[in-house]
């Protein structure tokens, strides 16, 4: 019942915004689950002073202007134009949902537990890693599959950045949305400030790449899933969206699943 409740203020919420059509100030960040957005709203929340939109502290729809963080693509133009979309390597974005499954989504495991036929643990990710990759490639639940997701961005304009780009240089990967999204300048002292205080280290007290499995961000480094790839993941995954990772200029060719350590 509560989470029904919170969806009715979450839609109603966007729905207010999207009726506002240009009128509205709002922002809104989107992208394939566990692909930076979270850290993106952060990000913005700080720099425009706007606060990140969360239907859990509300018991009305707060009719304002705000950071609306969205996994599902709204088919709306005036929405779009106000929108970031962030995309990741889609082999480091199912290994996070692997562990954000096993330690903070009881009943997405209770579905993945069922399919693969036997339990999730921190120690048997590759054992398990090709049959759940399986399943995300059709699982719809809170957004859709990754495929699905980066192949309706391919046919659509955003403001795009890679998850990658902000790891490497955050100031440099949020000023140029910004600038896209806004048609000015930003202040570059104040991107600055908002990404000093949303690092890694300052959310986490922990260094980028120091690991903490359960936590939500777990580790915050590209190319982990070097890590836990098997060649059967690696097979699997290149079946479902080995196109698109050449497409996304994650990969030039086909040949990085015959380089998986055991291949």
């Amino acid at each position: 019942m509560r989470y029904t409740y919170q969806q009715l203020i979450y839609w109603s919420t966007v729905g207010y915004d999207v009726l506002l059509n240009g009128a509205s100030r709002s922002y809104y960040v989107t992208g394939y689950a566990k692909s930076g957005t979270n850290w993106l709203c952060r990000l913005m929340s700080d720099y425009t002073g706007l606060p990140v939109f969360e239907a859990w502290k509300h018991s009305v729809p707060p009719l304002r202007p705000q950071i609306f963080h969205v996994m599902r693509l709204l088919p709306f133009e005036t929405v779009r134009k106000r929108t970031v979309y962030v995309m990741r390597d889609g082999r480091d974005a199912i290994v996070s949902r692997y562990y954000e499954t096993l330690h903070r989504e009881p009943r997405h495991r209770r579905d993945v537990e069922r399919f693969l036929g036997s339990p999730m643990t921190d120690d048997n990710i590759r054992a398990n890693l090709p049959r759940f990759i399986q399943f995300m490639s059709t699982y719809q639940g809170g957004c859709a599959d990754y495929k699905t997701h980066l192949t309706y961005w391919l046919e659509h304009h955003y403001v795009t950045l890679k998850y990658e780009d902000l790891l490497r240089d955050t100031a440099g990967a949020l000023r140029r949305a910004l600038s896209e999204l806004t048609g000015r300048e930003p202040d570059m002292s104040r991107v600055e400030s908002a990404v000093k205080k949303n690092s890694f280290e300052a959310a986490t007290k922990r260094a980028r790449g120091e690991e903490s499995k359960s936590a939500f961000l777990r580790k915050g480094i590209s190319g982990d899933w070097k890590n836990y790839f098997t060649p059967e993941a690696a097979r699997v995954f290149d079946a479902y969206a080995g196109d698109l990772l050449i497409r996304l200029g994650y990969e030039n060719d086909r040949d990085w699943v015959r380089q998986v350590p055991g291949a």
